[in-house]
C-alpha cells in the first residue's frame, strides 16, 4: 500500500492578503455605517451628498492690516456628535504674504441639535500651530478663529480681528511674549470645495497657488 503524497503547504502569502483586504474591508463598512447612524452630516457637508464623510476646501483673504494675501487649504475629519455641542476635527495649511507655510490644527464646534445638512448652520473654528516641541514649550502661535456657515460647496467665515492679533503688519508670526496690538479688521475667508486629491500636497510657491 503506497503512501499518499504530502499535501502542498498553501503559502501564507495569498490568504494572508485576501484576509487582510477583507479585513480592512470590513473596517471601512463599519467606519461609514456608524457616520451614517450617529453623525450622518459628514457625508452631506458643502450641501451636498458625497460618499466619503469630511470635507476639504481651499480659499485666498486680503489683510490691510497684516500683510497683504494669505491662501488656506482646510479639511474637515469625520466626528461624532459630543454632549452639548458637535465637534469639529482637521488640518489646515496657511500660507502667509511671505510664502511661509504653517500646519494648524482645527478644532470647532457647532450647536448640538442640527439636521443632516448644515447648510446656513452657525459654526466657530479655531486654529493653532500645535507642533510636537509645543507640548514642551507651549508654544502655539499663530492662533487664529473663523465664525461663518456653509453655503452650496463653499464655507464663508470672518475672523473678527484674530489675523491682525497673531501676525505683524508684514505678515510675519506675532513673536512669543509680544503684545498682540488691537487693530480692527475683518478679515473675510470664502473657502470652495476641492477634493482633497486635486489639491496635491498644499504648497505655497506662487506658481503653484496660481494652479489652485
Amino acid at each position: 500500500m503506497t503512501a499518499p503524497p504530502p499535501r502542498k503547504r498553501r503559502g501564507c502569502l495569498g490568504g494572508c492578503l485576501t484576509q487582510l483586504l477583507g479585513l480592512a474591508i470590513l473596517c471601512l463598512v463599519l467606519f461609514g455605517g456608524l457616520q451614517a447612524l450617529l453623525a450622518p452630516w459628514n457625508f452631506w457637508l458643502g450641501g451636498h451628498f458625497h460618499w466619503w464623510p469630511g470635507w476639504t476646501g481651499y480659499g485666498e483673504m486680503h489683510t490691510r492690516l497684516s500683510g497683504g494675501d494669505y491662501t488656506m487649504w482646510l479639511t474637515l475629519d469625520p466626528t461624532i456628535p459630543g454632549y452639548r455641542k458637535s465637534p469639529l476635527r482637521g488640518t489646515v495649511f496657511l500660507c502667509t504674504p511671505h510664502g511661509e507655510r504653517i500646519q494648524l490644527n482645527l478644532s470647532g464646534d457647532i450647536r448640538r441639535r442640527h439636521g443632516r445638512d448644515l447648510t446656513g448652520v452657525p459654526l466657530h473654528l479655531y486654529m493653532d500651530h500645535y507642533s510636537g516641541t509645543a507640548r514642551f514649550t507651549g508654544d502655539t502661535r499663530p492662533y487664529i478663529d473663523f465664525w461663518g456657515s456653509f453655503g452650496d460647496r463653499v464655507l464663508t467665515a470672518d475672523d473678527s480681528g484674530s489675523i491682525a492679533r497673531a501676525f505683524n503688519p508684514d505678515g510675519t508670526v506675532l513673536a512669543r511674549g509680544q503684545r498682540a496690538v488691537e487693530r480692527q479688521e475683518n478679515v473675510r475667508l470664502i473657502l470652495r470645495e476641492r477634493t482633497s486629491w486635486s489639491l496635491g500636497r498644499p504648497s505655497c510657491n506662487p506658481s503653484a497657488l496660481r494652479r489652485h
